[in-house]
């Protein structure tokens, strides 16, 4: 776990943590990743319990312009006036391999 001790430090299980939170099945997540590989820049708020997400598509300053867009989500709790915060970031290119790959194992058991 990250230092908050909330969030964890593997950004892919916190991927999942989202999805399944949102209560996201796999065809609504390739929706709405069809939604945010499409956009320039853009973001989503939700708050569940205690927990704020946002998250949001757009360039990544810290990454040539090249690399394209950045899929990042913020978890933020705030509790006792404590507020812990977690950020992680995915490329989409990176997360479009990732659902092609997912897809490809869900079609292989299919068979």
């Amino acid at each position: 776990m990250s230092e908050s001790s909330v969030f964890p430090d593997n950004r892919f299980i916190a991927l999942d943590q989202f999805l399944n939170l949102l209560g996201f099945k796999r065809f609504e997540w390739q929706s709405l990743f069809k939604v945010f590989s499409r956009a320039n820049c853009g973001f989503l708020e939700f708050k569940i319990g205690d927990v704020d997400i946002e998250v949001n598509v757009g360039s990544n300053e810290s990454i040539a312009q090249d690399e394209g867009d950045v899929l990042r989500i913020i978890f933020r709790r705030t509790k006792d006036n404590v507020e812990k915060t977690a950020t992680y970031a995915y490329e989409l290119t990176e997360l479009k391999a990732l659902n092609k790959e997912k897809k490809m194992k869900i079609q292989s058991l299919k068979r």
